[in-house]
């Protein structure tokens, strides 16, 4: 058996992003996922569609809570990993959506290297249809300082990290053993993002 991956869809008030965020991570060419829609305190309307969304899907590997829990990304990010039981863990936005071989790509790229504690991409920008928005993508990319980036393993990642922050948590694989040693973000996190904090930690590690 091929290890499984965790993947965290926060949610809260937007049903239809995250009906294509969950549709995308079902069209993984990976089948091996745990998926948990963690409902971060929708109305209850958008509550019970999505959940019954859920439902309808007949996926076991699909699960819905409600977990209105204070703290915003920080907070449902501990949350779900705080479930995750496996090899990999992976947060996806709501309002995002993934290639459909990025969590095979990744896995594979991983299992070869032990050393890797997570594989990350650059992002395409889309518009609420799934339109890339190919000017805005490249500004993007370029404004997170991901365009001086080569494809590879990234040896400095507190070095990266400082000069822009090229790394997101949205769509990023981390290994579990990794995060579960250097954490997410620190006790007293303050203001600071925790994409931010977390790639700080990870690279101040080593």
């Amino acid at each position: 058996m091929k290890p499984a991956v965790y993947v965290g869809i926060p949610t809260r008030n937007r049903p239809a992003f995250v009906r294509a965020a969950i549709r995308s991570v079902l069209a993984q060419t990976y089948p091996h996922l745990t998926v948990v829609v963690s409902d971060n305190d929708s109305t209850p309307e958008i509550a019970a569609d999505v959940r019954q969304f859920v439902a309808e899907l007949g996926d076991p590997r699909v699960t819905y809570v409600a977990n209105p829990v204070e703290d915003g990304e920080r907070g449902q990010t501990l949350y779900n990993f705080a479930r995750c039981e496996a090899p990999y863990f992976m947060v996806l936005h709501d309002d995002d959506c993934l290639e459909p071989t990025l969590i095979e790509r990744a896995v594979e790229i991983m299992e070869a290297d032990t050393r890797l504690a997570f594989f990350s991409t650059a992002q395409n920008l889309i518009d609420a249809d799934g339109v890339v928005r190919e000017d805005d993508t490249a500004h993007y990319n370029e404004w997170l300082g991901r365009s001086r980036l080569a494809n590879g393993v990234v040896d400095n990642v507190l070095e990266v990290t400082l000069q822009g922050g090229a790394f997101s948590m949205s769509g990023t694989v981390f290994r579990h053993s990794t995060m579960a040693r250097v954490g997410f973000v620190d006790p007293h996190g303050g203001g600071f993002p925790i994409d931010m904090i977390t790639y700080l930690r990870i690279g101040e590690s080593g």
